[in-house]
């Protein structure tokens, strides 16, 4: 089986999932939202546990991975008891998913998510921010939340709420992804102004400013080429007060991107420094 090869992630992803399922329960409370009518479109709040430790001023939304196809907020469980047992409040959203949808669905999906999570967190108020993150297709969403204007905006908030972005394994620049059914049925024909508004490299270069970004990717990622995150990246830092921190992994594969959720490494490290810098 060789490493970099998607068919070497393919075969590693149930042992990915049973460990995510395993991380110990730290006695958060866990609630089902919808923000919808389709089964898709709801979220999992989850609030940290009263004896953990002081709430950070800002909560987490973390997308799920599975290429916009696969993959539910139940199955990243894990995610929410890692985030949580740092004292963040955490959002794991659904979404509607392809064939049967586009990403001009995805993007109604995004504004009515952030319209329901603005509701319980008063983001119009006194509330300081989230933090977007995701995993994989998860990354590629949060991405899209934390650089186009039109989702908060149509959302009926005044400024953008996203104080940072982790994307980790993330497809963040479309232009740099072999022409596939999936491709072209989430943004359409390239060039065209769906496939633009879902390439989170476009929306980098439109927007005048971009929350602090955690990028993580695998040298010898087989599912998304390491180009998305490089690409991606040059575009960040052209931008005035660009706070961008990158990190590689040398070997890493795609979901070595997501293990620190279960394991202790240097992408925990990283990440949890990211979010003591962020406050």
């Amino acid at each position: 089986m060789i490493k970099g090869t998607a068919l070497h992630e393919i075969l590693n992803l149930p042992p990915y999932w049973a460990k995510i399922g395993a991380v110990p329960d730290n006695g958060m409370q866990v609630t089902r939202h919808a923000y919808g009518r389709h089964p898709r479109q709801y979220f999992l709040r989850a609030v940290p546990p009263a004896n953990g430790p002081d709430a950070p001023r800002h909560a987490v939304v973390f997308f799920h991975g599975g290429a916009w196809r696969f993959g539910t907020p139940e199955q990243f469980i894990g995610y929410a008891k890692f985030f949580t047992g740092l004292g963040y409040t955490t959002f794991l959203p659904s979404y509607r998913r392809i064939p049967a949808h586009h990403f001009g669905h995805l993007h109604e999906d995004l504004v009515a998510l952030l319209g329901h999570i603005g509701e319980l967190t008063n983001l119009a108020g006194s509330w300081p921010g989230l933090i977007a993150g995701g995993m994989s297709a998860g990354g590629h969403m949060a991405a899209i939340l934390a650089q186009d204007s039109s989702v908060w905006r149509l959302a009926g908030l005044s400024q953008s709420p996203i104080a940072g972005l982790i994307a980790c394994g993330a497809p963040l620049d479309l232009d740099k992804l072999s022409n596939s059914p999936v491709l072209l049925r989430l943004a359409g024909r390239r060039g065209s102004a769906r496939y633009q508004q879902a390439n989170p490299a476009w929306q980098a270069q439109q927007a005048a400013t971009i929350p602090p970004v955690l990028c993580i990717h695998g040298t010898a990622d087989g599912l998304v080429p390491v180009d998305c995150a490089h690409s991606f990246a040059r575009f960040v830092k052209e931008k005035p007060n660009a706070n961008l921190t990158f990190h590689l992994i040398n070997g890493g594969t795609h979901l070595d991107a997501g293990r620190w959720v279960f394991r202790e490494d240097a992408e925990r490290a990283q990440l949890v420094r990211w979010l003591r810098e962020l406050g």
